[in-house]
């Protein structure tokens, strides 16, 4: 709140109000946090808790410094790393809401200091994919943790031995809650040192029972130290009394069993088997109210049905697959009690049908979507997007895959997304960089769409002229000019280069009225990335050819109409990977001006393939671009 005393502040004051200051740095990121602080006591005093508010052990400078303890074997080596960390943990952990850990001695860290004890949410992600040399113990840290002071430095084997034999438990709640240690006569001192680490997790949890809202379990945190207890792992999530965020990718805790005892749960990532969605019966008498739900697995159409009809307040849905059982559209309509779900948001990897009519049967149910993504999606299905779902307005590929090349063996059916321009007037999402879309389709209707974010396909089906059309063309161009007959063959070459830069103009200036636009994309990695190698000799040298750009694209050359771009002043990102453009410095030059907001350009990049033919014309433009824009990037997807 602004008070007098405020009012009468002088100008230089102005960045001293602790409502200013709370307002800014909530927009800034931990760099510049960390920068603020560092201006003067007051900045450092408020600014401090929002630098610690969440930790995330994988970005910034913590990745760097936690990897340093990953990089030696030598058990004797000095804990000076980890008594800096744990210095660091016990001044400012007490200020931490949000952990997300990558790293097992962050875990150590945290509980050893003591006062991580306000902890909102608490993410754990891949602890061995993180390390990928295991985090290493110095028989100094192992004494100081576990109390054996008095073992002599080099007694590495004796203090195994205690540990792993006698099974160090930290609190009375973990007795008979671990797999029983094989008897190797040789134990590895990282088992012991990995269910310490466990413990440590688990007692972190219990500290901020009264507080934790979301959860995330790992599946590497059993391979850590395998738990046999599964009435202990219930326990410790049903403690959790505020818990509304539960992340379950460990395979040992069975969510189904105990959902009617969550009421606040909103959001539940799970996999597929541990939830009793055949019984439409369990589902509806279950006081759930999540909003969102991902299983990690295949369902059933019936069992997608049941989550839809007994959970009328979910918004978002992610499966891996959907399969049809079978279910008849009358049992489909008593699971639903003839009542449209308001789902919002549906992600499935595959469909383990094909158009039956399946979706037809899936869609009619969700009049409210408005997104979806997919890994394939029918030209089917999308008319029954538009039929049944007229409030889309995003559609995303699952991924953009390896490569667009034309000659792959898998892909999506031609101008399958083009319905969506047509009939979906909501829409502002087009990512789906895998489909291809034909001019002459595109041209063929209004677009209704005409508030786009994002537009990431291919347009394919160009009239061009091909290189030796082109050299043909050009003589033709020369005999015009001295008013010379010209031959039948010469005139149809004239007409195709006509309706070659009609055709480019007309989808051009489609494309240039979409002025919200922010990302257009238009190819990706094109070549023949995962084919036998073709060996081509250039400059005296050999190479592996792996295809050049697709043929039948566009131009984006300013005479073919690149000009009628010049509306999209929003743009950011502008894509042209494996267009068989015609862009030369005049064009960059031109994009450059027109463009204020340009931040990338996919299709000038380094290559990065292995023993690629050099593109000299590829880097020499990319060169110009960096000296006339050095703020636009030059990347990949």
């Amino acid at each position: 709140m602004f008070t007098r005393r405020n009012a009468l502040l002088r100008p230089q004051d102005t960045f001293s109000i602790p409502e200013l200051l709370d307002k800014v740095g909530s927009h800034l990121h931990p760099p510049d946090l960390l920068s603020c602080i560092q201006v003067n006591k007051r900045w450092n005093t408020h600014l401090i808790p929002l630098l610690w508010e969440t930790v995330d052990d994988s970005q910034y400078s913590w990745r760097r410094f936690l990897e340093g303890t990953n990089k030696s074997k030598d058990l004797t080596v000095s804990p000076s790393v980890e008594d800096v960390l744990g210095r660091v943990l016990s001044k400012n952990g007490h200020l931490i809401r949000h952990l997300k850990i990558h790293f097992p001695i962050m875990i150590d860290a945290v509980y050893l200091s003591g006062v991580c004890t306000n902890l909102l949410s608490l993410e754990v992600f891949d602890l061995l994919l993180a390390t990928a040399i295991r985090t290493r113990i110095t028989v100094g840290k192992l004494q100081r943790q576990c109390g054996f002071n008095s073992l002599a430095t080099g007694d590495v084997n004796s203090l195994v031995t205690i540990l792993t034999n006698e099974q160090p438990l930290l609190s009375p709640v973990f007795q008979n809650v671990f797999v029983a240690p094989s008897s190797d006569p040789k134990p590895n001192p990282q088992d012991a040192h990995d269910r310490l680490t466990v413990q440590r997790f688990w007692l972190l949890v219990q500290q901020n029972s009264q507080c934790l809202c979301k959860l995330r379990l790992d599946r590497s945190l059993n391979i850590l130290s395998r738990i046999a207890s599964v009435d202990f792992l219930r326990n410790m999530i049903l403690s959790l009394r505020r818990l509304n965020n539960f992340e379950n990718n460990s395979e040992l805790v069975n969510v189904g069993e105990f959902l009617d005892r969550l009421p606040h749960l909103q959001t539940l990532v799970t996999p597929t088997f541990f939830l009793p969605f055949n019984d439409i019966n369990i589902i509806k008498t279950t006081p759930l109210k999540l909003r969102t739900l991902s299983l990690s697995g295949q369902l059933l159409t019936r069992g997608f049905f049941t989550i839809l009809g007994g959970l009328p307040g979910l918004e978002f849905l992610r499966v891996l697959g959907l399969s049809w059982d079978n279910v008849t559209d009358k049992d489909i309509d008593t699971i639903m009690g003839g009542t449209p779900s308001g789902l919002r948001t549906l992600e499935y990897l595959f469909s383990g049908v094909q158009y039956i009519p399946t979706e037809e049967r899936i869609f009619c149910w969700l009049p409210h979507l408005r997104k979806l993504k997919a890994l394939q999606i029918l030209a089917e299905t999308v008319s029954d997007l538009v039929k049944f779902c007229p409030l889309l307005e995003e559609y995303h590929e699952w991924n953009d895959g390896v490569t667009i090349e034309p000659d792959r063996e898998f892909k999506p059916q031609l101008n399958a997304l083009a319905p969506l321009l047509r009939g979906c007037p909501h829409l502002r999402v087009i990512n789906g960089i895998q489909h291809r879309m034909e001019v002459s389709e595109l041209l063929r209707c209004p677009w209704v769409a005409t508030n786009l974010d994002i537009f990431r396909v291919q347009i394919v089906g160009v009239p061009r002229l091909s290189v030796e059309q082109q050299d043909r063309f050009e003589r033709a161009m020369k005999k015009a000019a001295l008013s010379e007959t010209l031959v039948s063959e010469e005139r149809a070459l004239f007409r195709l280069y006509r309706q070659s830069r009609d055709e480019q103009h007309q989808i051009l200036q489609r494309l240039g009225t979409l002025s919200r636009l922010r990302v257009l994309d238009l190819g990706y990695e094109y070549r023949q990335v995962d084919h036998s190698p073709r060996m081509v000799m250039f400059e005296g040298k050999e190479y592996i050819g792996y295809g050049g750009p697709i043929y039948d694209t566009l131009e984006l050359s300013l005479d073919a109409g690149l000009t009628t771009l010049g509306g999209l002043k929003e743009l950011e990102v502008f894509g042209f990977e494996g267009v068989n453009h015609c862009i030369g410095e005049k064009e960059l030059d031109w994009m450059g001006d027109s463009w204020p907001r340009l931040r990338a350009l996919r299709g000038l990049q380094t290559d990065v393939l292995r023993r690629a033919k050099p593109d000299r014309r590829r880097d020499a433009l990319r060169k110009y671009m960096v000296s006339i824009r050095p703020d636009v990037q030059h990347r990949r997807a």
